[in-house]
């Protein structure tokens, strides 16, 4: 990768913050929603963020700041924040550490794979093992808009 880009997405990753962008994103068009709890936002991201930095240091497998910040964005943007936002859960501890494991468990699948090249797990990577990993994601389970 060349380094421009990894500084970009290292910036990016590190960067990510939650904010007021958060509840307006969702209020114009769901009222009936209550204002966002920014408290509980901001510990998932960063629990997602811990879990992704402490599987690199742990496992030894470099992961490239772009394959970070896909698999931050899609564990916060695309699962936490929706069920926050609507409320969701009952118990966010159980949620977090269903977050932990999938994680876990799509970076050691990429690890599995052959997902790393020269400076580690590339985004191309993540996506492969989400989808090779998917029915054994703990999260799938809180899709139920999906059912």
């Amino acid at each position: 990768m060349d380094q421009v880009y990894h500084d970009i997405y290292k910036s990016m990753y590190e960067a990510y913050e939650i904010g007021p962008e958060h509840q307006r994103r969702i209020a114009p068009s769901i009222p009936q929603i209550p204002p966002v709890n920014q408290s509980k936002l901001r510990r998932a991201l960063d629990r997602i963020k811990k879990a992704i930095d402490e599987y690199e240091t742990d496992s030894g497998s470099p992961i490239r700041p772009d394959a970070k910040y896909l698999l931050m964005l899609n564990f916060f943007e695309l699962i936490l924040f929706p069920i926050i936002a609507a409320g969701e859960p009952t118990n966010t501890n159980q949620l977090l550490e269903d977050a932990d494991s999938d994680i876990h468990l799509v970076l050691s699948e990429a690890v599995h794979s052959g997902g790393q090249d020269s400076e580690g797990l590339s985004s191309h990577s993540i996506i492969r093992s989400i989808n090779s990993a998917w029915d054994r994601l703990k999260l799938t389970d809180a899709f139920t808009w999906m059912k």
